[in-house]
């Protein structure tokens, strides 16, 4: 039983090493650039300003890349898709943005040949999608290949082509912290006594 977890362990170990990965950082709050993140407690006033990063692989160019951003269906937030900003190192031209089954998708071209990527390093594809928070509460964004447009690829020089994994995405955590729901909590106390 031990050599079959064993084998298990290194089939899956060497299946993700050869994968790229895409997953989404979270690079800027109100237009201000910030040092790029996978989790933040913004205010509820804040802007979130999201990013697609590729982590490639030695010899590896992204070929093309067709997302679709999942999060719950009663999560309140709105998306702004108009500020949108692609590297230009990449040869990306934006298909299509728009709202699939109630969430956003986003497709690139797959007609360009991109920088080569380096393992190990995320380079930025897109950036400047932006967040609204409409109401508190702890959000998971996350990207997954959406094949209906095409799908996300890799293709090495001699054009063979590799399906990128996903990362693990985002969080947007606006809930109060415990010691601003205690003291909103004695707050009210305060005004019922006072009523009486």
């Amino acid at each position: 039983m031990k050599k079959i977890i064993v084998l298990i362990l290194m089939l899956w170990t060497a299946a993700g090493a050869n994968a790229g990965v895409i997953d989404m950082r979270i690079t800027s709050i109100n237009g201000v650039a910030i040092s790029p993140v996978s989790e933040i407690r913004p205010r509820p006033s804040d802007v979130i300003g999201l990013s697609i990063v590729w982590e490639g692989i030695t010899g590896r160019y992204m070929f093309g890349l067709s997302s679709i951003f999942q999060y719950r269906d009663n999560a309140p937030i709105s998306w702004d898709f108009v500020h949108i900003t692609r590297n230009p190192a990449f040869d990306l031209t934006l298909q299509r943005t728009d709202l699939l089954n109630g969430h956003p998708w986003i497709v690139e071209a797959a007609s360009f040949y991109g920088v080569p990527g380096v393992t190990g390093q995320a380079q930025t594809l897109v950036s400047n999608i932006l967040v609204h928070m409409d109401g508190q509460d702890i959000i998971k964004i996350k990207l997954l290949d959406y094949a209906g447009g095409g799908g996300s690829m890799e293709v090495d020089a001699d054009f063979n082509m590799f399906v990128p994994t996903y990362g693990a995405g985002v969080i947007i955590n606006q809930v109060p912290e415990p010691m601003t729901l205690m003291l909103l909590g004695l707050g009210s106390l305060f005004l019922a006594r006072r009523k009486k």
